[in-house]
């Protein structure tokens, strides 16, 4: 049971931690309201503020 929330600890760090890089590359790397492409007619990255 431990080794599962171990996992499940491990992964979300890791989801996080990706996360904040990708906003981190894309806020200082894009334009503000550029988007480039990643997967063609399927996923883009607009750089926008909330």
């Amino acid at each position: 049971m431990r080794h599962k929330y171990l996992n499940l600890g491990v992964l979300s760090t890791l989801l996080i931690l990706f996360d904040q890089f990708t906003k981190y590359m894309v806020t200082s790397h894009v334009p503000l309201y550029a988007s480039f492409r990643v997967i063609d007619k399927f996923f883009n990255i607009t750089h926008i503020r909330n």
